[in-house]
């Protein structure tokens, strides 16, 4: 036998090999606690420890309050019995049972896509690329997330990555897990009555396919609700999505409900929910009666979370109020590469308090790709198995560690494919971003973005109810 490497596993569906031994209490205890981990973490080959078997069927409760522990398990190889592989080499893939009271994973037999090679050498070499691409923790044991500071050659992070697991982060205090990247709708899925949407439904298509499930919208976002609604409901995904929405409203009066309750009986009808998963104060619009009043809807299981959203800098400190508080489970704020100010407070609070936090406008509106325009990715790029600047600029997003979800929008087929990849791989850790931005940093004209057009040479694109009532009242004006 010969140890050739050590896995740590993550949330459902995941996937680990362990050898069969005999009974070991320790081990079990490690498993269990592993299945609350929020990313998948290869270490490196070494040292004994107990082991448990297993056998198909097995459930195994889930022990949500020890997150964020690494697990190390052996991985195994036997060359004399490589015909009969299941004897000493086992896969285990958890789902979680809904109707279970505490939340516990039944053990299911092998996916098709999974690797199972029954020889050695290829075996090994899968193995050890897996290793040596999440060699380490980002950020210590806060996300799990695989570094960048420990990576496979060039080619290999890649390959790996495309077919490794989907990066999942836990909502805060939560004990649920939602993917690191969620699709936005904002203008980019605003279209006028009666326009061809195959453009967008193939966006949401490759989103959801490549193992998305948050998707924002608002009812403010022109048409974009209706869209999103009519296509989860002709995929048969609605009630498997994660549907961040937003509501704008005052009221006739102070604590006044009854524009608010029509703005979201209105997004219920057009997203065909029962219940919204999180409903944001958008930007933080009658913040002081409208927060209350979505406490009080969770309470009565009109909504799971109660949320604030912002895309503005000036919004942060009242932010970061909210989150003092302890009045939000999830907030919605403006971060990118070029724009860091959330790190000054609104992050550092989230985490400090255990708020999710979906970051919104990580491409800065197509302004990055615009600095960016013409020029190659740095060969570093490989690191995070960044093929193209989306990945770039939204890795950078996701390497930190109180992010939940990044929400990046697009109506372009080929820029969702782009934008999906860096849903898998590794991340970067805090060295390896302080070296993208420094990157970014020495382009010319970074430092002046914020002066640029929100969708440079693509104003013509985004011409859906906003922008048609938005040119209607100018022409009014002059």
């Amino acid at each position: 036998m010969e140890v050739i490497g050590r896995y740590a596993v993550s949330n459902a569906p995941f996937a680990h090999w362990v050898r069969r031994q005999p009974s070991g209490r320790e081990l079990k205890r490690s498993i269990v606690d592993a299945f609350s981990m929020t990313r998948c973490i290869a270490t490196s080959c070494a040292a004994t420890s107990p082991e448990y078997t297993f056998k198909l069927g097995t459930a195994i409760p889930c022990r949500p309050e020890r997150e964020h522990r690494r697990v190390r398990i052996r991985v195994i190889w036997s060359e004399s019995r490589a015909t009969k592989r299941e004897d000493d080499l086992f896969y285990w893939q958890a789902t979680q049972v809904p109707q279970a009271k505490s939340r516990r994973f039944a053990m299911d037999k092998t996916p098709q896509d999974w690797p199972t090679a029954t020889d050695r050498r290829q075996f090994l070499g899968a193995a050890t690329a897996m290793g040596a691409i999440a060699a380490t923790a980002v950020h210590a044991t806060a996300v799990g997330v695989s570094s960048a500071s420990a990576q496979a050659p060039a080619g290999t992070a890649s390959r790996a990555a495309a077919a490794g697991p989907v990066l999942t982060r836990t909502i805060g205090r939560t004990n649920e897990s939602l993917p690191a990247l969620g699709l936005g709708t904002f203008l980019t899925f605003d279209q006028l009555p009666g326009s061809d949407r195959d453009a967008l439904r193939e966006v949401t298509r490759k989103y959801i396919d490549a193992g998305v499930r948050v998707i924002d919208t608002s009812p403010l976002y022109g048409t974009g609700e209706v869209s999103v609604g009519g296509f989860l409901s002709a995929m048969g995904v609605t009630d498997q999505m994660f549907i961040s929405n937003k509501i704008w409203s005052t009221g006739d009066y102070l604590a006044d409900e009854s524009h608010a309750l029509a703005s979201m009986e209105q997004s219920r009808l057009r997203l065909w929910r029962d219940k919204i998963d999180v409903l944001h104060c958008h930007s933080l619009v009658n913040v002081d009666a409208i927060v209350p009043l979505l406490r009080v809807w969770k309470r009565e299981g009109r909504i799971r979370y109660v949320g604030a959203s912002v895309h503005e800098n000036d919004y942060h400190n009242i932010l970061v109020g909210l989150i003092d508080k302890d009045l939000v489970d999830i907030i919605q704020v403006n971060y990118s590469i070029f724009n860091r100010h959330a790190e000054e407070r609104v992050l550092r609070a989230a985490s400090d308090k255990g708020v999710g936090v979906l970051t919104n406008m990580p491409l800065e509106k197509g302004r990055l790709h615009k600095i960016v325009e013409g020029r190659p990715l740095p060969d570093f790029a490989r690191d995070i198995a960044a093929e193209n600047w989306s990945q770039f600029f939204i890795k950078w997003v996701m390497g930190h560690p109180a992010v939940t979800t990044v929400l990046a929008a697009t109506s372009n087929p080929d820029h969702a494919a782009e934008n999906v990849g860096a849903l898998r791989g590794p991340q970067p850790d805090q060295s390896m971003r302080q070296r993208m931005a420094r990157h970014m940093e020495s382009i010319p004209g970074f430092a002046n973005l914020a002066s640029m057009q929100w969708y440079p040479d693509k104003q013509s694109m985004y011409q859906g109810v906003i922008r048609r009532s938005q040119a209607a009242l100018r022409q009014r004006m002059s």
